[in-house]
């Protein structure tokens, strides 16, 4: 796992050799919660046969994460590593090597929603633009509320509401945009009809256009001719 906020590397005892570990205890509070490690140990590592490196991490037996550990700023720094939001990679740089590593596992954007709670966290989105976000009932008793949205580095930050009476965990979570086309003048409409037709669902954006769900079809059209839906604003 990732961690942007944490100052040291940090992995689990099960997995590391415990002869190699240098018996150490101090006290963690990060994005993991707390936690005591049991030691010290330098892992070699590389990765595409080429990027290699050798780094210290602290031992710990109850992280409370899926992952096996946590990479921190002090890894982070020396690799000058970028992370793209959009893409999930991390990209590591080492003298004149450069290699990207796909942050995909079973923990990607997890979130976990405490009982009857009213919270806001950061989801991806692939939209790059001002959007109306759907407001609905994305799970039985969890709730996601409409909002007009500026992303920003490929997030988004969404408001969930949980009513059950346990705790919730939704993982991968897209949001879904709305939009709407205006009626073409060779299409058939009253003279009190709307002037746009939708809404559609937006699936994709790749500058300058913008796919929409059009039935069980996708429609390519220019962003200039779409706008916002936003009579689900919540």
């Amino acid at each position: 796992m990732v961690d942007t906020g944490a100052s040291s590397n940090v992995i689990k005892e099960s997995v590391v050799d415990s002869r190699e570990v240098t018996p150490f205890n101090l006290v963690f509070n990060g994005i993991a919660g707390q936690f005591r490690t049991t030691g010290m140990t330098a892992i070699k590592w590389s990765a595409d046969r080429y990027f290699e490196g050798k780094d210290n991490f602290a031992v710990a037996n109850d992280i409370p994460i899926d992952a096996d550990g946590i990479l921190g700023s002090t890894f982070l720094d020396k690799y000058r590593s970028m992370i793209d939001c959009e893409k999930f990679v991390l990209t590591l740089k080492s003298n004149n090597l450069k290699i990207s590593l796909p942050m995909l596992t079973k923990s990607k954007f997890e979130i976990v929603l405490p009982p009857r709670s009213e919270t806001f966290h950061q989801c991806l989105t692939h939209a790059n633009f001002e959007s109306v976000m759907f407001g609905q009932e994305i799970s039985k008793g969890i709730f996601v509320a409409g909002a007009l949205n500026q992303p920003q580095n490929g997030k988004i930050w969404v408001q969930f509401l949980n009513t059950r009476e346990t705790e919730a965990k939704i993982q991968n979570f897209q949001p879904v945009f709305m939009a709407i086309l205006p009626v073409k003048k060779n299409e058939e409409r009253k003279k009190l009809d709307p002037l746009f037709k939708g809404p559609f669902e937006v699936t994709k954006v790749e500058e300058p256009n913008i796919g929409l769900k059009v039935g069980n079809n996708e429609k390519i059209v220019h962003k200039n001719r779409v706008k916002h839906y936003i009579n689900n604003l919540t």
